[in-house]
């Protein structure tokens, strides 16, 4: 990648390479990003825009992040991005926003998946005609994101399907209670909504989208469980919670709408709870910043 980013970025044109250039600029108007953020964004379109025909390392690269994928993550691939806390994680989400938005021609839709409500508030500058907005600060003059992109920030919770009655698997409601809210409807299946329904009713901003860039955001509470029992867990998650969060990648994946996939964490790792045992990280992680600046 290194030397890719010294010869030019060979392969990488347009408005993608305006801005790579500006991001590594010392006279930017904005925030300059630091090394470890522009470093991150360069391997992500390295690893997924730059032709192997360019970069024969590449395939071997690719083909090794595929493997390793298809044994946590069955047919969804991703790339995961280490910065430890304080290296501006929010800013490298929003280049990775810039660069899925200039990079396609005509409509882009990014949903950005997070763990609770103090995450989701702390990133609504990630949401493009803001005020506060981070693109004003690490967009070149003149240059705005294109009207098309459509960003939403959604807690993974919001993907738990329902029962037709409108409340959770899990919740309590007693068969009277239930006969009494389906009353005047005898055809009322008792059901849970299908994976598509519950994705139409989430993702109501993204209706018509062809596919859907997924953030993952705290990246390691996603997981595939395995099928026995584990003592791996990521850390601050529980392997309820991770399935519930990974099935909405797998089934945007199901209903082919899943975009690339971008894990962002300082912890992007599966922690043992064993004393013995190593910490195992994502081995999709492509880029990783682990010190604090």
């Amino acid at each position: 990648m290194k030397s890719w980013r010294n010869a030019g970025y060979p392969g990488i044109g347009g408005n993608i390479l305006r801005l790579l250039e500006y991001w590594n600029r010392k006279d930017q108007h904005g925030t300059r990003p630091y090394f470890c953020q522009v470093e991150a964004i360069e391997t992500l379109v390295w690893m997924c825009d730059v032709a192997e025909s360019l970069d024969p390392s590449l395939t071997k690269l690719r083909a090794e992040i595929k493997a390793a994928c298809a044994e946590r993550n069955g047919d969804i691939v991703r790339y995961a991005t280490k910065m430890a806390t304080g290296t501006g994680k929010t800013m490298v989400m929003g280049m990775v926003i810039a660069w899925q938005a200039f990079r396609e021609r005509g409509r882009t839709d990014i949903l950005i998946l997070v763990p609770n409500l103090t995450v989701k508030d702390r990133l609504v500058q990630l949401l493009p005609g803001r005020s506060d907005s981070v693109y004003g600060k690490i967009l070149p003059r003149g240059m705005r994101l294109p009207p098309q992109t459509r960003v939403s920030i959604v807690n993974y919770q919001a993907f738990q399907q329902r029962s037709a009655l409108g409340v959770l698997p899990d919740e309590s409601v007693d068969g009277k209670t239930r006969r009494l809210l389906a009353a005047g409807r005898p055809d009322l299946d008792y059901g849970n909504e299908s994976p598509s329904a519950m994705l139409d009713r989430v993702l109501r901003h993204h209706r018509g989208a062809r596919k859907i860039v997924v953030i993952n955001d705290e990246a390691h509470h996603c997981y595939r469980p395995e099928p026995q029992a584990r003592s791996d867990a990521s850390k601050g998650a529980n392997p309820r919670e991770a399935a519930l969060w990974f099935s909405t990648l797998q089934h945007l994946h199901d209903a082919g709408r899943l975009g690339t996939v971008f894990d962002m964490s300082a912890t992007p790792m599966f922690i043992s709870s064993r004393t013995d045992a190593d910490t195992e990280l994502f081995p999709w992680v492509v880029s990783d910043y682990p010190q604090t600046l």
